[in-house]
């Protein structure tokens, strides 16, 4: 690696601080010293030519990277949001995407926050984050679609892995989220294409409690009559409650608030305890 090459790289890192990067470089002292001076700018992963094991160590690394900036971009879209917990809560929510396989249900969430699952779900309805379940199902299936993407990864090691308590269980989550089947899935290239069906339905409001809320006040004495409304169901309203919240039912798109979430990939790098490469044998050709 020459020093222009070095150079340009080292520019690269401190542009974008939070896209992982790897290097892949011959073996030389020449190239130690360059790796040695990336590692100082946030470079994380260097593999030596030649790569062993046909390169699935490196594919493997490759495809947690993405994993990676999925559950960035994915917690970029909730910062806002997710920043008003409380921090024994944020803490916790940070933990289920870094280990999701940990947590089963909502209450093993609560169980790490230290606090009840009744008062989890006041906490996440108080910041409007949707509910702990909802966000329990979006932590796993980001991991797992980085597993499935895994060549020679099947469904049933990703479930175990994940630690669900069974296939179908797993099979249910990517049904509600994405419409399909964990094979189908593994087939998915397109990660924004993934992404945006993940918040489309993470924004989904649950409205069959606001629906009754409504209707019984709607039942009030002095409600009068109510003239049928938008999508109306055995008298129960369809208004979503991002709708009512704003005062303007039948205009949110959420479809469109989540195609056009975006991240930042700037700024100062976050200090973190991994500060050292890893640097990754080769193939056992030099001593």
């Amino acid at each position: 690696m020459s020093r222009g090459d070095t150079g340009r790289a080292i520019l690269f890192l401190r542009k974008f601080p939070l896209t992982p990067t790897l290097a892949y470089v011959a073996l030389g002292a020449d190239n130690f010293h360059a790796v040695a001076k990336l590692a100082a700018e946030g470079l994380q992963d260097a593999f030596l030519h030649p790569l062993p094991d046909s390169g699935r160590r490196l594919k493997r690394v490759y495809e947690q990277y993405r994993s990676q900036q999925l559950v960035k971009e994915f917690l970029g879209v909730l910062g806002p949001t997710a920043g008003r917990l409380p921090a024994n809560v944020f803490r916790a929510v940070i933990d289920l995407f870094e280990r999701p396989q940990r947590y089963r249900t909502a209450t093993d969430l609560a169980a790490q926050s230290g606090v009840t699952p009744r008062h989890l779900h006041r906490t996440f309805e108080a910041v409007r984050l949707g509910t702990p379940r909802k966000l329990m199902m979006a932590a796993k299936v980001l991991r797992a679609y980085a597993y499935l993407r895994e060549p020679h990864s099947s469904v049933e090691e990703v479930t175990h892995k994940l630690g669900y308590e069974a296939v179908r269980v797993f099979r249910n989550h990517t049904d509600q989220i994405f419409g399909c089947s964990p094979t189908a899935l593994r087939l998915e290239d397109n990660r924004a294409e993934v992404m945006r069906n993940l918040l489309e339905w993470f924004h989904k409001p649950i409205i069959r409690k606001l629906c009754l809320d409504v209707a019984q006040v709607d039942r009030r004495p002095d409600a009068g009559a109510v003239a049928p409304t938008r999508g109306q169901v055995s008298g129960k309203p369809s208004f979503t409650s991002t709708e009512l919240a704003r005062g303007n039912p039948g205009r949110t798109d959420h479809a469109g608030l989540a195609r056009g979430y975006r991240t930042k990939d700037s700024g100062k790098r976050a200090v973190t305890a991994r500060e050292r490469v890893r640097i990754h044998p080769t193939s056992g050709q030099y001593p």
